[in-house]
């Protein structure tokens, strides 16, 4: 399973082990990769190792917890943000909530409510994911059908009066102008087995080595050019 990286930023030592110590990273899938006790250095670490979440303090030299959200916004809109904060003023709280802070937590940090919107956050980014996979597979779908329609005369008038430009946008290709081969590749099998997902992984190793294949003729004939 996914591991989602968090960098932790508080000008003061002690209080970041203790926000370490606080937090249940293996139940989560969480994963601390850095500690930053200045703005600055904190920025730095967020570029370097590009963390799902960042928690991080109000007050410290640098940049502080504000100018920090901005700037790694600015590189980053996907970072999400926690603020853990001893001063309990407005001005902060507003600022944080306008850049998109998930919550925002006054010191002393309780372990509870830390854990709690860590669990809300990772199980948004695997709902994510799930959704990039299923549209993932969407997308692969639509692009094998395109192919194997327009393979065997059978692709709709709708697709045969698009441009190749709007092909490639509706389908996510980069086809350009010229003449293309279609090779097909049939196992020597009755498609009706299939035992314990067998037929995919088949299929698939099939897959795999007729890319790398084709991948290192690519290559022979670049270099024979």
């Amino acid at each position: 399973m996914k591991t989602y990286k968090v960098v932790i930023a508080d000008d003061e030592p002690k209080v970041a082990q203790l926000i370490r110590n606080l937090i249940d990273w293996g139940n989560l899938n969480l994963e601390h990769v850095a500690t930053a006790h200045d703005g600055h250095i904190a920025l730095e670490l967020i570029k370097k190792h590009s963390p799902e979440i960042v928690i991080t303090d109000i007050r410290m030299p640098g940049y502080d917890g504000i100018e920090l959200i901005k700037c790694a916004k600015e590189f980053n809109p996907g970072i999400d943000f926690i603020v853990v904060s001893g001063y309990q003023h407005f001005d902060y709280a507003y600022n944080a909530i306008k850049y998109g802070v998930i919550d925002y937590f006054l010191k002393p940090l309780k372990k509870n409510d830390i854990n709690a919107t860590l669990t809300k956050m990772v199980n948004k980014y695997a709902e994510k994911s799930r959704k990039e996979l299923y549209h993932q597979e969407d997308v692969a779908r639509l692009k094998r059908d395109l192919i194997e329609s327009i393979y065997n005369d059978t692709a709709t008038e709708c697709i045969k009066e698009k441009s190749l430009i709007q092909i490639n946008q509706d389908y996510g290709l980069s086809f350009t102008e010229g003449y293309y081969q279609a090779l097909i590749i049939k196992p020597d099998f009755d498609y009706q087995y299939n035992l314990n997902g067998a037929m995919k992984i088949i299929l698939e190793k099939i897959s795999n080595i007729a890319k790398q294949i084709l991948i290192a003729l690519q290559k022979h004939e670049l270099s024979s050019a």
